[in-house]
């Protein structure tokens, strides 16, 4: 403990810190990441009651319930992930979402727009597909980012 009053250390002009430890980059990194990564999944919460609210209103849309269902076990898989860096719960989080929300917006998008038939909220359904599709694909880019810091190697030297 330094002491206030009395003589200073002689030789020292404050520029003695690099061999101080410091904060790994891996660890920033992660710390960085994790609140961007509840972020993407509240938005992704309220993705998902829109789906399951259009699923439902439209006779049943399966593929929007299926991305409903997704996302809600994405969700709880990554949530659960964050507390424990756990690198196997955002791999799942991942297939996850490619399963379960991106494949069904994807054929829903395809199928809506070449169909040429014009059907009961075809824009709203066409919007939260859009959507739903770039939710996913961003959180699963943080996924890939958190999953690549937590399973970096330590350094040595």
């Amino acid at each position: 403990m330094a002491a206030r009053i009395g003589p200073r250390a002689q030789g020292t002009d404050g520029s003695d810190f690099s061999h101080r430890e410091r904060v790994a980059e891996r660890y920033q990194m992660s710390a960085e990441l994790k609140p961007r990564m509840k972020g993407v999944l509240y938005a992704q919460a309220a993705c998902a009651l829109a789906c399951l609210a259009l699923g439902l209103l439209v006779r049943f849309e399966y593929l929007f319930l299926a991305a409903s269902l997704g996302y809600f076990v994405g969700i709880s898989l990554c949530y659960s992930s964050l507390a424990r860096n756990n690198a196997l719960y955002i791999d799942l989080y991942g297939m996850s979402l490619s399963f379960f929300v991106v494949f069904p917006m994807v054929f829903e998008l395809y199928s809506s727009l070449w169909s040429g038939v014009i059907e009961q909220f075809r824009v709203q359904r066409q919007a939260v597909a859009v959507v739903a599709i770039l939710l996913s694909g961003y959180g699963m880019n943080v996924a890939k980012r958190l999953k690549a810091t937590w399973t970096q190697k330590a350094k040595s030297g």
